[in-house]
């Protein structure tokens, strides 16, 4: 059963690979899929596209969710790290009653790199006056709370109370913060009904919580009954941890900070406040998007969640891809930045290019979309002046990205991609600034720019500046 996060990811591939494999499938091939998903630098729930059925056709599963080290009790009072379990091995299980019974793992499986890469969440608590724990999970990790509800890792606050497997409590004493993981693990026990939770909970480190298979009915959204899951986890405003919003409300105190020290645990200091722009863009950059534009578009557009971060998978393939012939500009990916744009510029002799989240997180934007994006900004390296000049431009280096027999297709896909985006801006945002169209033309003028690109044909005069302001540094029509 995928989670949602999962879905979410499978739909926007490009058909007929938008489809998810379904559950035998993606079970048997899953400790495989996982090897790939780490060998390539992929994040869990990235989908990846696979052959199955007979004849083979498309479909896609997802990278499999404990971090590194975790403790698990598989005997009474002996724990073994998350990463030594295997499918098959006995370990603890219990219901809400919590009569911890030996079970056997129906499936286990991870991921792991040299270096941290793997997001996760650091949970730390209270389990004793003078025992402050941390783990390090998923984001939808399912907790149980003293309420006897479930309560995913994302939405826990400070004073929030876990149960404990000895049936105490412990307490939640600052916001849960972002961090990075040298691996993420999976432990399924078998199969869960959605409602009756008896050997789907585990003794992780001296706390319950839920096992994958619980975790998935709630991550695509089937785990609703308020019996069993916290009515906070329903809710779709409830800010979540890493946001913005979570750690404006929920700010870490001088005790929690100095508990944690005492306690061993170290904290990035920047994951303890509100996320902000990573890279100054400065005033002269060439952007994609005039900012009237931008703010329009994230207002309006579909996005996928700043927890989501499969988009910055697909941006570093496009990177990659467009390296080669631009090996002197830095491409940066800002994922903090939630204004939707790319800009480029020059410093110091240094050329530079910034792809941000806001841009990256539009649903409608594939890697079709954004490889023209990409090859837009990285057209002011390469001499384009006008906004309209660089559409021109990057239509005609997506040949050099895309191979003869991919072109076409990512070509149209790319235009559709970036129309429909256009479609969010209002119609005054939308149109030419008369007195600097080079910087501002019409959204229905850049349209026209892909068009005589794909047909061979000059920049439109609407992209150009007037004739009569035209030197012999202008912009070229051919």
């Amino acid at each position: 059963m995928p989670s949602q996060k999962c879905l979410e990811n499978v739909n926007s591939l490009p058909p007929p690979a938008n489809v998810w494999c379904g559950d035998d499938i993606c079970a048997a091939v899953q400790q495989t899929v996982d090897r790939h998903c780490e060998l390539n630098g992929y994040r869990p729930d990235d989908p990846w596209i696979i052959f199955a059925g007979n004849p083979p056709t498309q479909c896609a599963c997802c990278c499999s969710c404990y971090g590194q080290d975790t403790p698990i009790e598989a005997q009474p009072g002996v724990f073994v790290k998350v990463q030594d379990i295997r499918t098959g091995d006995t370990i603890l299980a219990a219901g809400k009653g919590l009569v911890w019974q030996p079970a056997q793992v129906a499936f286990a499986s991870g991921m792991q790199t040299a270096q941290p890469a793997y997001s996760v969440l650091n949970v730390i608590y209270r389990f004793d006056r003078n025992d402050v724990r941390v783990l390090q999970v998923t984001d939808d990790t399912l907790f149980l709370m003293t309420t006897g509800l479930l309560k995913s890792a994302e939405v826990l606050v400070p004073g929030d109370r876990l149960r404990r497997a000895d049936g105490g409590e412990a307490e939640i004493i600052g916001p849960v913060t972002k961090t990075l993981a040298v691996g993420v693990y999976s432990i399924e026990m078998g199969p869960f009904d959605g409602v009756n939770l008896d050997g789907h909970l585990l003794n992780s480190y001296g706390v319950v919580t839920a096992d994958l298979s619980v975790q998935r009915v709630h991550s695509r959204g089937d785990l609703r009954n308020i019996d069993v899951i916290d009515q906070i986890v329903l809710e779709m405003d409830t800010p979540v941890a890493g946001t913005e919003e979570y750690l404006t409300r929920n700010r870490p105190t001088k005790t929690f900070l100095e508990e944690a020290k005492a306690a061993g645990i170290r904290l990035d200091p920047t994951a303890l406040e509100p996320p902000r722009p990573l890279v100054t863009v400065p005033p002269e950059a060439k952007g994609f998007f005039h900012p009237e534009q931008a703010e329009r578009i994230r207002a309006t557009v579909p996005l996928f969640s700043s927890t989501n971060t499969f988009r910055i998978t697909v941006a570093q393939k496009m990177i990659d891809l467009a390296r080669p012939r631009h090996d002197d500009v830095v491409m940066l990916i800002d994922w903090n930045n939630s204004l939707p744009g790319a800009y480029a510029w020059t410093q110091l002799r240094q050329r530079y290019v910034v792809v941000t989240g806001g841009l990256l997180r539009i649903k409608a934007l594939t890697e079709a979309g954004l490889a023209l994006v990409l090859t837009h900004v990285l057209a002011y390296h390469e001499g384009a002046a006008c906004v309209g000049e660089a559409d021109h431009t990057a239509i005609n280096d997506l040949r050099r990205i895309w191979p003869p027999s991919l072109f076409p297709m990512m070509c149209e896909r790319a235009v559709e991609e970036i129309r429909s985006i256009f479609r969010h801006v209002d119609e005054t945002a939308a149109r030419e600034n008369p007195e600097d169209r080079c910087e501002r033309p019409s959204l229905d003028c850049r349209m026209k720019a892909y068009v005589a690109a794909m047909g061979m044909q000059p920049v439109p005069d609407c992209a150009l500046p007037p004739h009569d302001e035209r030197d012999d540094g202008s912009p070229r029509r051919s």
